[in-house]
């Protein structure tokens, strides 16, 4: 219940609905990165319970990612088989009006493989393609809307040559899948979620969270995932649900209405 109650009021506070960019960055700081926000489950289309937050920015060379996902620490002891399990998939196609695209796994513990498409055909990325990853285990937060919850963060360096083109030297459309999958639940539970609200297939780009690259300077903002024609259910537990789950967003007077599905305890 922490960590729905916790991302709950991250999601209470003000961000936008609105087109994140991915800016130049010379030194590949996030210090300026937009922060992309609200993974939801697919098919159901509900709020992750265990929620997560991507970051991207690139240089003259290079697409840099980084993902962070948070979890109970206290409701799972991971082992390392389970920090295998436990992975961020990242899919790029850096500019829309080129049908080319990477996806990179990267896993807790580290290991990562990652694949190219090209023309609808699928191959495996030798090593010597350049891509560079990361993983790191954070401790618990101390303050904020996931105090008291851990985390880890997976990073990926891709060379835009890779990705089939160069470095945008004006604004460029292009689009950005994030999928995680989590066995961090408590119970020994699973749960698969994603950046954008998809059905259940997590490789059609026209899925993928539209993005600007730029660079041009600017604030950085906190980004909603978009959501499309899915109706998202803020209430991930089953004891409360929107009322016909026809949200999009929350309404803008606030109001919220409880639903019971289920009977109370001594009913």
């Amino acid at each position: 219940m922490k960590s729905l109650l916790s991302c709950l009021a991250a999601f209470a506070a003000f961000v936008l609905e609105a087109t994140p960019v991915v800016r130049f960055s010379s030194d590949a700081s996030f210090a300026d990165a937009d922060t992309m926000i609200r993974f939801t489950t697919p098919v159901a289309f509900d709020v992750a319970v265990d929620q997560s937050e991507v970051q991207a920015v690139f240089d003259e060379k290079n697409l840099y990612l980084s993902a962070r996902g948070w979890y109970d620490g206290k409701a799972v002891r991971l082992t390392d088989e389970l920090k295998r399990k436990n992975l961020f998939e990242f899919f790029i196609q850096a500019d829309v009006a080129n049908p080319r695209y990477v996806q990179v796994r990267v896993r807790e513990n580290g290991e990562f493989d990652s694949y190219e498409f090209d023309q609808g055909v699928k191959r495996k990325c030798e090593r010597k393609t350049g891509i560079r990853v990361s993983a790191a285990e954070l401790p618990a937060e101390k303050t904020g809307p996931y105090k008291g919850l851990v985390s880890w963060r997976a990073n990926a360096v891709i060379p835009f040559k890779l990705l089939g083109s160069s470095a945008p030297r004006a604004d460029r459309a292009a689009r950005l899948g994030v999928m995680r999958h989590n066995v961090s639940l408590a119970g020994g539970r699973s749960e698969d979620s994603s950046l954008t609200s998809v059905a259940n297939n997590y490789g059609i780009p026209q899925c993928w969270q539209p993005v600007t690259f730029t660079r041009k300077a600017g604030l950085p903002q906190v980004v909603k995932g978009e959501v499309r024609d899915a109706r998202v259910n803020y209430f991930a537990n089953g004891e409360f649900d929107v009322p016909g789950r026809g949200w999009q967003t929350f309404p803008k007077d606030g109001h919220v209405e409880r639903v019971e599905t289920m009977a109370m305890s001594g009913e």
